[in-house]
C-alpha cells in the first residue's frame, strides 16, 4: 500500500507550477510533431529525455 500525506502549501504551488510548464512543453512538442514533414529522432528523444528529468526532479522534491 502506498502511503498518502497531503503537500504543504509551497509544495502544492510547485507541482501546480511545474505541471503547467510541463503540460505546454508536452503541447509544444505534440505541435510540433502535428505540423511537421518529419522531426529527427534526436529531437523526439532529447525532448522526451529532459521532460523525465523534469518529473524526476519534482518527485524527488515532494519526497
Amino acid at each position: 500500500m502506498i502511503a498518502v500525506s497531503k503537500l504543504s502549501g509551497g509544495q502544492k504551488d510547485f507541482m501546480i507550477s511545474h505541471l503547467r510548464a510541463q503540460a505546454n512543453n508536452l503541447g509544444n512538442m505534440l505541435y510540433n510533431l502535428e505540423n511537421s514533414e518529419g522531426l529527427e529522432e534526436e529531437y523526439v528523444e532529447e525532448s522526451l529525455k529532459e521532460l523525465e528529468k523534469k518529473f524526476r526532479f519534482m518527485r524527488k522534491i515532494i519526497r
